[in-house]
């Protein structure tokens, strides 16, 4: 934590920056000493901050520009904006435009000369800004549209009110009247422990968190929206997903950037016909650079805000009273720092109970009753049950051994921790509202563990999965967008349930999302990690 402002208004950014910006511009010069703990060498390094993560509201205050609602408040292009009726009062929108003259720090530097010259703004630009100062720092392409707040609580969260919201009951895109078909899709879905939240009901979407909407997005909406919106605002949704799932990835090639730049054109142009121009707020504007910010910086998961915005709740945390709230953050937030420097010199002075204590200070992990470590990779959660292989598990075991003794007490589990990952049976999951035994495996299969059991069949004791494939079949999410949309990340397997077989368990690679509508004659699997640095709560 670089600095705290706590008060009623917004702060100064020049002023609330410039500690921020001196200890950059130091370390960007007189740089660091540090020893390396592998090599014991003494080294010294510079450094500079390269990346801004805001929302729409703090970026133009941070940037000196004007805001998202003024003429030119886009602050990666020059797009005008234009104000029109809405209601009983006026809003600014963005209509779609085929091509842009985006901003540079170039010329963002003749704009804030012109502005200091004539004390008025220029083209958005209100004057200089102290992030300029910082060695190395380009105050264009180092603010980024910060999806989380673009996409999740934006663009997603704006499109499903728009559904919802009674003004729109003579819209085509109105599907209020049948909120409880949705809710019924959606609330069937369990989805694996790795996601934080169990479905709500879209009654419920004004209280939706952002990792609740991302979920949405990416995993649940297609299967629960298809046959409930109409066909092309359904493709038009569709193009959405997938441009966003491609952006999420771990490695993007130069043509998944060609077809993102031309799949968010594609949405925003037809949202405007769509949904009317009225609608086409500064989140769906910002779509249209989200591309560049890729391209500059990464996927969408390495300069958003969600790890930011989760420590918010840390933040708050630390506040026991209604007096002095700032001096109550500081001063815990300085005891939590102070913690892990000095445990390293009090732990060996300290008894068994003390470090104990010191341990539930300093641990954040869960401690777990009972655990074996089978092979490199795999552990056993929890106690076994010991007994003999029914017939159906022994003819499963055939298919990776002929070695299989029918008589032998085999040890079951229902929890494996593979290569990191929690996995769960199916038997442990029926009781659960989650589904954390469908996975993908090394040969990029889809599987569905039934149980987990540990024995030799002439190898050494190892983990088998007991459980059956899901075979991938043909299925158009949008047929009158077929030749435009690849959907890579959701994938139809058949609901005709395959023999059981066994595999080795570190054949396991992920947990994936499995989808099982009654109205679909096909089930669905995400095969999407939402990134660790956003399973946010």
């Amino acid at each position: 934590m670089a600095g705290l402002w706590f008060g009623p208004g917004k702060p100064d950014m020049n002023v609330f920056l410039e500690p921020f910006v001196d200890e950059c511009s130091a370390l960007a010069t007189d740089g660091f000493n540090w020893t390396c703990p592998e090599t014991d060498v003494c080294m010294r390094c510079t450094a500079t901050a390269v990346v801004c993560v805001c929302d729409a509201v703090a970026r133009p205050l941070v940037q000196n520009f004007k805001q998202f609602n003024g003429h030119y408040g886009c602050g990666f292009c020059f797009d005008i904006g234009e104000s029109i009726e809405k209601g009983r009062g006026w809003t600014t929108v963005y209509a779609f435009q085929n091509s842009m003259t985006l901003r540079s720090r170039d010329n963002t530097r003749a704009l804030v000369l012109e502005a200091v010259k004539t004390g008025k703004p220029c083209m958005g630009v209100k004057g200089p800004s102290l992030l300029s100062l910082i060695s190395g720092f380009d105050i264009i392409k180092g603010l980024v549209p910060d999806y989380m707040h673009c996409i999740c609580l934006g663009v997603v969260r704006q499109m499903m009110s728009l559904w919802l919201d009674t003004k729109n009951h003579n819209e085509p895109f109105y599907i209020g009247q049948l909120t409880q078909t949705v809710d019924t899709k959606l609330l069937s879905i369990k989805p694996p422990c790795n996601i934080s939240r169990t479905p709500r009901s879209i009654l419920q979407f004004k209280f939706w968190k952002a990792h609740e909407w991302l979920v949405w997005l990416l995993y649940y909406s297609l299967p629960v929206l298809r046959d409930v919106l109409p066909a092309a605002y359904y493709a038009n949704w569709a193009l959405l997903v997938d441009c966003v799932a491609i952006l999420l990835g771990v490695e993007i090639t130069p043509a998944q950037l060609v077809y993102c730049e031309r799949g968010f054109k594609a949405f925003v142009a037809d949202f405007e016909k769509l949904y009317g121009k009225k609608h086409m707020s500064f989140n769906v504007h910002q779509t249209l650079h989200l591309v560049q910010s890729v391209y500059d910086w990464g996927p969408l998961w390495s300069h958003s805000a969600f790890i930011f915005e989760s420590y918010n709740a840390v933040l708050l945390n630390m506040v026991q009273g209604t007096q002095g709230v700032p001096m109550q953050i500081l001063h815990t937030f300085y005891l939590h720092r102070a913690i892990p420097f000095n445990v390293k010199s009090v732990l060996p002075q300290c008894s068994a109970s003390q470090r104990r204590v010191i341990h539930t200070l300093t641990s954040h992990q869960h401690q777990i009753k009972s655990a074996i470590k089978v092979t490199s990779g795999v552990t056993m959660l929890g106690l076994p049950n010991y007994r003999t292989l029914n017939r159906s598990h022994y003819v499963a075991l055939h298919s990776v051994s002929d070695v299989v003794n029918y008589q032998a007490v085999v040890a079951y589990y229902n929890r494996a921790v593979v290569y990191g990952n929690i996995v769960h049976s199916l038997y442990y999951c029926n009781t659960l509202k989650r589904n954390s035994y469908t996975v993908r495996l090394a040969d990029d299969r889809y599987y569905q563990i039934d149980t987990f059991v540990i024995t030799d069949l002439g190898s050494g004791e190892q983990c088998y999965a007991l459980g059956r494939y899901l075979y991938e079949v043909p299925f158009k999410f949008c047929s009158s967008a077929a030749t435009v949309l690849k959907l890579k990340h959701l994938i139809a397997v058949s609901k005709v349930p395959s023999a059981l077989v066994a595999i080795v368990a570190t054949d396991i690679v992920k947990k994936c999302v499995f989808i099982s509508l009654n109205c679909c004659r096909v089930n669905f699997v995400c095969d999407h990690q939402i990134h660790s640095l956003e399973s946010c709560t």
